[in-house]
């Protein structure tokens, strides 16, 4: 395979995620038994690809294969290019300076960390660095106590995969000025892949939460919630395109905080720390758990009641009640999730 080849491959992978933001792609794991769980749980592999158990290769069930090194390994350029070598025949030499073997995540973010290994353009890496990379880790280093046990792509960093500009701080004054950058984001990827199937609303809340995160160092109404979402009553049978719609918010609820402290009580939920934002992914696995669940009892329900309040348009509180035929109490689910 030649070296175009290749970028092709890496590049189709990642803008999967512009028109499915549910498809999990992991770039960085705290250790190696949480990087072999990941696949793992998906029936997929890893091993080691070096023998200094600094290194791993990940395959995928669409035979993707993905290369983790160590942040602090300083071998990790030639190790990446033995990898296109030995697993899809990429000629070393063809590997010019032109093109950076990069740390998709930020070392600087994910020390410790065994991070997925990618090309990219030298100009967008350097860019992406001074700009967007420097300011984030920043931020995470003043604010955040605690780090993910895994980092999966969101929409900053797939901008950055697929070579757009980075957002700079510089740029952020007012909320209109992050508006008019997300929307100037927004219409370049119209532009790139014009198809009506990307999750624009899904992107647009994503970068208006992450650029007022550049600006003011708060992650500052991420839901952007209009009076027609508050609630939701329907009936299952003959409403199955609402029941979708319903299973794919809760697929996208994502928590966007570093380990939150989560707390149940019965069928009450009360999470600490954390904000949900309408794109991404859940890294939770005690709120995975209790979603997963709700999402399995929706296919038997014959009536769900959601209710969505919120204060000043941000989330605060969920509330889902969902009755079987029989409507008796011991058919009835209801559950609370308290946003503090």
């Amino acid at each position: 395979m030649n070296l175009e080849k290749y970028l092709e491959l890496q590049n189709k992978e990642f803008e999967e995620f512009i028109y499915d933001s549910s498809k999990q792609i992991l770039l960085a794991a705290e250790t190696e038994e949480d990087l072999i769980d990941f696949y793992r749980r998906r029936g997929e592999t890893v091993k080691k690809y070096k023998d200094d158990g600094q290194s791993f290769i990940a395959v995928t069930k669409n035979s993707e294969v993905h290369l983790f090194i160590k942040d602090s390994n300083r071998s990790y350029r030639s190790i990446f290019k033995d990898f296109l070598f030995d697993r899809f025949g990429v000629p070393k030499e063809s590997i010019k300076s032109e093109l950076n073997v990069d740390h998709v995540f930020n070392k600087a973010r994910a020390k410790s960390y065994f991070i997925r290994m990618i090309l990219l353009d030298e100009k967008v890496n350097k860019q992406w660095g001074r700009a967007y990379e420097s300011v984030i880790t920043k931020i995470e280093n003043t604010i955040m106590s605690s780090k993910k046990r895994l980092v999966l792509l969101d929409y900053s960093l797939l901008l950055k995969v697929i070579g757009f500009d980075s957002p700079k701080k510089s740029q952020i004054k007012n909320d209109n000025d992050i508006i008019q950058i997300s929307n100037a984001i927004k219409k370049k990827l119209d532009n790139k892949y014009p198809d009506n199937s990307i999750e624009k609303y899904s992107l647009e809340v994503f970068l208006r939460a992450e650029l007022n995160l550049l600006k003011n160092k708060k992650w500052r109404n991420p839901t952007y919630l209009e009076s027609k979402q508050l609630e939701y009553k329907l009936t299952a049978q003959n409403d199955t395109a609402e029941i979708h719609n319903i299973r794919e918010t809760f697929h996208y609820l994502s928590l966007v905080s570093y380990e939150p402290i989560v707390d149940i009580f019965g069928d009450e939920i009360e999470i600490y720390g954390a904000e949900l934002c309408n794109s991404g992914q859940i890294i939770s696995r005690d709120i995975k758990d209790i979603i997963d669940h709700i999402l399995n009892y929706l296919e038997y329900a014959t009536e769900v009641l959601i209710r969505f309040i919120e204060k000043n348009r941000k989330l605060i509180e969920i509330k889902i009640t969902t009755f079987k035929e029989s409507f008796r109490d011991d058919d009835t689910y209801s559950y609370k999730f308290y946003i503090r």
